[in-house]
């Protein structure tokens, strides 16, 4: 779905090779990252 997102809006150079661990907003009104709102999908891998 993100890779879609990024082809459908002209972001050509997204792409998505594997699985996504992380969503990162932005700040608002700006492209600076927003770690505090962070969504983390890593599982960790217990062995």
């Amino acid at each position: 779905m993100a890779e879609q997102y990024c082809q459908k809006n002209g972001l050509g150079y997204c792409k998505v090779l594997d699985e996504l661990v992380a969503e990162i907003p932005c700040k608002p009104n700006s492209y600076t990252p927003d770690f505090d709102n962070m969504v983390d999908y890593e599982e960790p891998t217990l062995n």
